[in-house]
């Protein structure tokens, strides 16, 4: 549906892309993840038609694209702070941006992104979340073959971002694609069947989400301290990650998260480092690394 090869941007003397390829099969959802500043918006609004690039090739539904991309109803675009109207109702802007459409196919998609109650309400009364659940409503008014979603839950509580990706999984399900950037790397952990992962406008890594996880196997030790955090100090960090099967040392809150390269080493030695250092350790326990955890080695390196 989508592949992207060696695009290329820059604004003034700085590069912005720097020959980015990405490649979304039909039918998938994509999770596009990265920094602030990574080049995710950038490359979206490329993708979509909003900014023109220097080189490169979008190739959209088996159609080349070389400076930029004309879109008509192909894609779907919800920015990250979509904007409107503020003295139409819900019913009204999307009837408008519709052209025209059935009203029965129309009060459907209302229905669908949950403002039904809401949709003779003047939008400049609608809460930001509310501006958000629209803004998808407006992307999905053509029926697209291809969705591009720029932090689609930034405005949304838990329970607005269980129904949105459940929405997501519909919509592939009925056949679109999707692309979406997100910065709570759990969401696409959870629906994502493929992700990119971008730094300073170059694509570091491009797979499944259980092939990117797979290249991380070793586990993580998580190490609860309770109220010994005050005795850790620069010293006790520097002594654990001095060992060359450990690649990893995180502290946060009340807990050390160790990520190991050798896990036989890491449980028979972590445990024995902790008590030489006389950390009261009250939790202790080995699990597989998150998407979140896999991103962060990713952009260090």
């Amino acid at each position: 549906m989508l592949k992207i090869k060696d695009l290329n941007k820059s604004v003034g003397s700085r590069k912005i892309l720097k020959s980015i390829n990405i490649n979304v099969e039909e039918g998938m959802i994509y999770g596009f993840i990265g920094h602030n500043g990574a080049g995710k918006t950038t490359t979206m609004k490329s993708i979509v038609g909003l900014t023109g690039f220097e080189s490169g090739e979008i190739i959209i539904d088996g159609k080349a694209y070389r400076n930029k991309v004309a879109i008509g109803q192909t894609i779907g675009y919800l920015p990250e702070s979509p904007s409107f109207y503020g003295y139409m109702t819900a019913l009204e802007y999307l009837t408008y941006v519709s052209g025209g459409q059935d009203k029965k196919a129309i009060l459907d998609i209302i229905e669908r992104v949950g403002l039904g109650k809401a949709r003779k309400k003047r939008i400049s009364t609608y809460s930001r979340g509310m501006k958000q659940r629209l803004g998808m409503g407006a992307a999905m008014i053509h029926h697209p073959k291809l969705m591009i979603m720029d932090e689609p839950t930034s405005a949304l509580d838990p329970a607005g971002r269980y129904e949105l990706f459940d929405m997501i999984k519909t919509l592939r399900d009925e056949g679109s694609t999707i692309i979406l950037s997100t910065h709570i790397l759990d969401d696409v952990e959870r629906v994502s069947d493929r992700i990119g992962i971008i730094k300073e406008g170059q694509v570091l890594n491009e797979d499944t989400v259980g092939n990117v996880l797979a290249r991380y196997v070793h586990p993580i030790f998580d190490v609860d301290l309770g109220q010994g955090i005050s005795y850790i100090n620069e010293n006790i960090l520097k002594s654990l990650e001095s060992r060359s099967w450990i690649d990893q040392v995180d502290l946060s809150a009340n807990r050390l998260t160790i990520m190991v390269g050798d896990m036989e080493a890491g449980e028979g030695e972590i445990l024995k480092i902790l008590a030489e250092t006389g950390l009261p350790v009250i939790g202790f326990q080995k699990r597989k690394p998150t998407l979140e955890e896999v991103f962060m080695k990713e952009i260090r390196l």
